[in-house]
């Protein structure tokens, strides 16, 4: 069995380690981590819009009272450290045979790029 490994966190939009939101607890950020096999070169990139639960709750009055979507950490505001930790707790436990199974596994959770 094999599991996966955090390689980085980026976007191409803002600096994710020092990033300040105008409201870091009514916020939505779209995020890239790459992720591969432990202890080898390359990765994959998985996206994955971190957001929280005061945006969800005013997306969703601005629509409808509906809000839909899929790829979410949702977080009770945004902090680099505790979006890194928990991509880090899901590499951790996601395992499979070989590395197409575990990325299968890990697009339940972000949208992969292969």
């Amino acid at each position: 069995m094999i599991s996966a490994e955090l390689k980085y966190i980026r976007s191409s939009d803002f600096d994710v380690e020092t990033v300040v939101p105008d409201d870091p607890e009514d916020c939505s950020l779209w995020i890239e981590a790459g992720i591969g096999t432990p202890g080898e070169e390359g990765s994959d990139m998985f996206q994955f819009e971190v957001c929280t639960p005061a945006w969800l709750a005013r997306d969703a009055r601005e629509n409808s009272g509906v809000t839909m979507g899929c790829y979410r950490i949702i977080v009770s505001r945004w902090n680099y450290h505790v979006v890194r930790m928990a991509l880090e707790r899901l590499c951790r436990g996601t395992t499979g045979k070989d590395w197409d199974q575990v990325a299968a596994k890990l697009a339940r959770y972000g949208h992969w790029q292969f």
